[in-house]
């Protein structure tokens, strides 16, 4: 080092933050503050209208103070590594029949860092497999809900200072995902019909939904065999390797995987898989539990008189409930969502991590955001103004 006094900033992230000397280019590194973020989950919407909001395409409307502020206080909570914001299959979705959905990605990666949660197939079958293992040895099942565990990235990395963006073309998936989201939307619109019907409420709902697991693995094995036969004969390998991707075909290798390692003979996994499906203790599932409790809301709204149906991306926001709510500490979601998740039984009944915040209480959503800030220490403070010139 030439020992004059020419250290500059050059760079920060990760566990450090790094000064050069701009006369002999000596590198020199200094630890970052330890941190614990938080988990926050953001509605595709949110971040929809933070991406409007910044590009001015958003119209001024009663809500436009209220985005304005969030957009600050998240800036803020994310440069000062008091939480995070991450993404995960549900925007990805949401995003491709989006209009803008390049732009839109990008503005939910720049919030969410390299941050993405375990897609909410793959935290769904976390849970059967531990149900599965439970019943194969004869005891309770035991659920940790350790964010950690379904996060992809480093939580209490420091975000680095320089970001890099790629590139992708999302036009080859737009039709695709937009057909499954109406298929979808119309399936729950069909059933609240039959609920409205047969006149069942959320007592009915409820319990048909807790009991359903068996019922509906068998359903969507004999599709799956279905579908597979059809495209076997014919010669369809793309829709092969797509049926072999399928929640069930992936919860079936499980089974025979776990079946295998235990010492169940072959021949006598179908009975054992179908004792499984079958176990009362299936009902406690935290996936499907959130998922009953919800429509069992929403039968009760129809009971009640609702007419309107749901949206094409409903069972996008439910099922990012039902896989999320037990391990992130917070989550913003849609007015709908939150009513059936916090009012009447299922708000009283059902035990999860996240605070739940919406429209409906978004007072609160600033008021958490500001202690997120609040919380924030002058050792961090003096190096976010550094590493990203915050104010």
């Amino acid at each position: 080092m030439c020992k004059e006094n020419t250290l500059g900033f050059l760079s920060g992230g990760g566990h450090s933050i790094v000064w050069r000397c701009s006369t002999c280019r000596y590198d020199e590194k200094e630890p970052l503050p330890p941190t614990d973020k938080k988990i926050l989950y953001l509605d595709q919407f949110a971040f929809s209208e933070l991406f409007k909001l910044k590009s001015g395409s958003r119209r001024e409307d009663k809500l436009t103070e209220f985005w304005q502020e969030v957009d600050v206080l998240i800036h803020r909570v994310v440069h000062l590594q008091a939480a995070v914001f991450p993404h995960c299959n549900i925007h990805h979705g949401e995003t491709v029949v989006s209009p803008w959905p390049k732009e839109l990605r990008e503005a939910y990666e720049e919030i969410g860092g390299d941050m993405r949660l375990e897609d909410t197939g793959e935290v769904q079958l976390r849970e059967i497999t531990e149900f599965a293992q439970a019943f194969i040895e004869g005891r309770d099942p035991t659920m940790k809900f350790d964010v950690d565990d379904i996060l992809r990235g480093n939580r209490n990395e420091w975000l680095p200072n320089i970001r890099v963006v790629v590139n992708v073309n999302y036009d080859q998936f737009a039709d695709g995902t937009r057909k499954r989201r109406e298929k979808t939307g119309n399936s729950v619109n069909n059933l609240m019909q039959a609920w409205r019907e047969r006149d069942l409420g959320f007592d009915e709902v409820l319990e048909i939904e807790l009991g359903a697991y068996s019922d509906s693995r068998i359903g969507a094995l004999n599709d799956y065999r279905q579908k597979y036969s059809r495209a076997e004969a014919e010669g369809d390998v793309m829709e092969m390797l797509n049926l072999d991707m399928s929640p069930i075909s992936r919860e079936l290798a499980m089974l025979g995987r776990l079946f295998e390692r235990v010492g169940i003979p072959e021949p006598n996994h179908a009975a054992v898989r179908d004792q499984f499906w079958q176990w009362n203790r299936n009902r406690e599932m935290p996936f499907g539990r959130l998922l009953a409790y919800m429509f069992a809301a929403l039968a009760g709204q129809v009971k009640a008189g609702r007419k309107k149906g749901v949206s094409s991306g409903f069972m996008n926001d439910v099922e990012a409930i039902a896989a999320y709510a037990p391990f992130v500490d917070a989550m913003f979601i849609d007015k709908e969502c939150a009513s059936l998740l916090t009012q009447g039984r299922a708000g009283r009944e059902l035990t999860y991590r996240s605070r739940i915040f919406s429209l409906s209480n978004r007072t609160e959503f600033l008021d958490y955001l500001r202690e997120l800030n609040a919380d924030a220490t002058e050792e961090t403070k003096r190096y976010a103004r550094i590493i990203y010139g915050l104010d």
